[in-house]
């Protein structure tokens, strides 16, 4: 299932990807943050440590739902903590939006308690993409890894 439709959010068109169970609207607005965080990394700091990236990324999923209370708290401790920016206009609208989500409480339940399966729903849509991409064409992105 490809879906490219630019007048969509980055984040939704990642996930429109692969047909994955659906999800409650807290749990696709986690998803969604976790997904702009991963395509932000800067890999070229995670080095060798790169092998155990998706166990660290859940671990600071959940840590950083400690670090206050609302979405931008939580944002900003992983964002610092992984050393991930959006990359371009359309990934820092995305970013800015869902950061202002109504119902952050729920989120940040979503990311306390469920960081694995957000994590591996964000994994399995990285690597969904990463393989269409190599298809495609051999050079991809390195957020596709």
């Amino acid at each position: 299932m490809t879906t490219h439709d630019s007048s969509l959010a980055p984040s939704l068109q990642w996930q429109l990807v692969v047909a994955l169970p659906p999800t409650s609207e807290p749990e696709q607005v986690a998803e969604r943050l976790v997904l702009l965080a991963h395509y932000g990394v800067d890999w070229s700091i995670w080095g060798p440590r790169r092998a155990r990236y998706w166990d660290a990324l859940m671990e600071r999923v959940k840590a950083a739902t400690y670090s206050g209370p609302t979405l931008n708290d939580w944002w900003s401790d992983l964002t610092q903590s992984l050393t991930s920016n959006p990359r371009n206009p359309a990934e820092r609208k995305d970013v800015t939006e869902l950061l202002q989500y109504e119902n952050q409480r729920a989120v940040l339940k979503t990311l306390r308690n469920q960081a694995d399966i957000t994590v591996l729903r964000v994994r399995v849509i990285a690597e969904t993409r990463r393989n269409l991409a190599h298809e495609t064409d051999p050079v991809t992105e390195e957020g596709d890894a």
